[in-house]
């Protein structure tokens, strides 16, 4: 398991809009092309975080994702 980064979910499809850090682990909102969607997932579950919600929603051309990330247990 690699410790979470922000900046490594710029890139390769997304684009990092805002890092939120909260107590308990914190928000991450992206801007994504769909089918970057499952890769990022994928990325997210090497990570010593885990997704306890997320919203996808369209933004023009792009979906834009927030996720409430907590640090893994």
């Amino acid at each position: 398991m690699m410790p979470f980064s922000p900046l490594d979910f710029h890139g390769e499809g997304t684009t990092l809009l805002h890092w939120k850090p909260l107590q308990n682990g914190g928000e991450l909102a992206l801007e994504s092309a769909w089918q970057a969607i499952p890769a990022l997932f994928s990325r997210l579950a090497q990570r010593d975080v885990q997704v306890a919600a997320f919203t996808i929603s369209p933004q023009s051309t792009v979906l834009r994702l927030r996720l409430e990330l907590e640090h893994a247990k």
